[in-house]
């Protein structure tokens, strides 16, 4: 018996030259002129997009990069309080004396006036006003109307009856204006605050006649002076409290300042006063400490906001970061406030010049 022997050949299961061949770029070029044309049109816009797309991409990581690395700081940590206000140092008062240092660099500190020197000045400028309404009405007792005409015109001037009229016109103008003049003095003879005198009722009838004789063309020397003091005071009645002095409302709540300026916390300590030069620079200061810092801040807030309604705010950061602070102009008066701490404080000059120098030098 024969005995016939087979063999079986086998096959790979991962036929690497099929693959081989299949991505072979003379092959695939074949391939791909035989694509139609519009195929192969569109082949090379997804591969030219693909390629344009990844160099964008690119690009826009190089720029992103870029940007990351040299940006700074961002958001909060891009505020930083001018003048170098969080690297100088915080207040340390010693009991029995100022608050504020006694000099900065060549600027000395003028300390408010006292209670008793305030009171002095405020009797003086009674004392004044009253010997001023006095001279207006003994001015009011002798006064008779200027004649108009020549001397050579006054028999005949006398009878005109439009002259007649207007003589007697000014006699009741002037005699109605010393009634109400000495009813005004009458109701200041225990008025010692220039404040109290204007903010009499009396006031109004008085301010009345002087209207009328300015139209009946009165000109009294006395009566015009009283004029210009009751305007002069119109108009300081009129300007917004300076913003040292609403610091100085957190002393007592109750005050008249402290309601118009929006105060609502209390200070621990609290100063005010000035800082000159020898060349005759001033600038207002008032420096308040609290609590804490968050009752500080607070209290620059509604500093702030009594600024904003009064006039202009310039740059400013409330509440972000440690120093709080914010330029301001009302009217001509510039101020710069900033928290240090639990402090407050609150520069004013007539121009921001001034305010820059001085904080070169202030240390707090």
């Amino acid at each position: 018996m024969t005995h016939k022997s087979t063999s079986q050949q086998r096959t790979s299961d991962f036929p690497i030259f099929a693959y081989l061949e299949a991505i072979n770029p003379a092959r695939l070029w074949r391939e791909f002129q035989n694509l139609p044309r519009y195929q192969r049109m569109l082949i090379l816009s997804i591969i030219m997009s693909a390629i344009l797309a990844a160099s964008i991409i690119g690009l826009a990581k190089l720029g992103i990069n870029h940007y990351l690395a040299t940006r700074g700081a961002f958001l909060e940590d891009a505020l930083v309080s001018p003048y170098g206000i969080e690297e100088k140092l915080l207040p340390a008062p010693v009991e029995g004396t100022p608050l504020l240092p006694l000099t900065v660099a060549n600027y000395n500190y003028i300390a408010p006036p006292t209670d008793e020197e305030q009171a002095a000045t405020a009797k003086a400028e009674a004392d004044a006003f009253r010997v001023m309404l006095q001279e207006a009405a003994q001015a009011l007792e002798i006064y008779e109307p200027a004649q108009v005409v020549t001397t050579t015109e006054i028999a005949e001037a006398t009878e005109d009856p439009n002259i007649v009229q207007l003589h007697e016109k000014q006699m009741a103008a002037a005699a109605a204006a010393l009634v109400h003049l000495e009813d005004y003095r009458g109701v200041l003879r225990n008025s010692m605050l220039m404040d109290t005198m204007f903010q009499q009722s009396q006031l109004g009838p008085l301010r009345q006649s002087m209207v009328r004789l300015n139209e009946l063309e009165i000109s009294i020397p006395e009566i015009t002076a009283l004029q210009e003091r009751i305007a002069a005071y119109d108009a300081a009645s009129m300007q917004p409290i300076a913003l040292t002095t609403c610091l100085t409302g957190t002393e007592d709540l109750d005050t008249e300042i402290a309601l118009t300026c929006g105060m609502t916390t209390i200070a621990s300590q609290i100063e005010s006063g000035s800082y000159q030069k020898e060349d005759g620079t001033t600038l207002s200061m008032t420096a308040a400490a609290f609590d804490d810092h968050d009752t500080a801040t607070e209290t620059l807030k509604a500093l702030h906001n009594y600024a904003e309604r009064q006039g202009t705010i310039g740059n400013f950061t409330l509440g972000v970061v440690d120093v709080d602070y914010f330029f301001s102009r009302i009217q001509r008066q510039n101020t710069f406030g900033w928290t240090h701490g639990d402090w407050v404080f609150v520069v004013t000059a007539n121009n921001f010049d001034k305010i820059n120098t001085f904080m070169q030098v202030f240390p707090y």
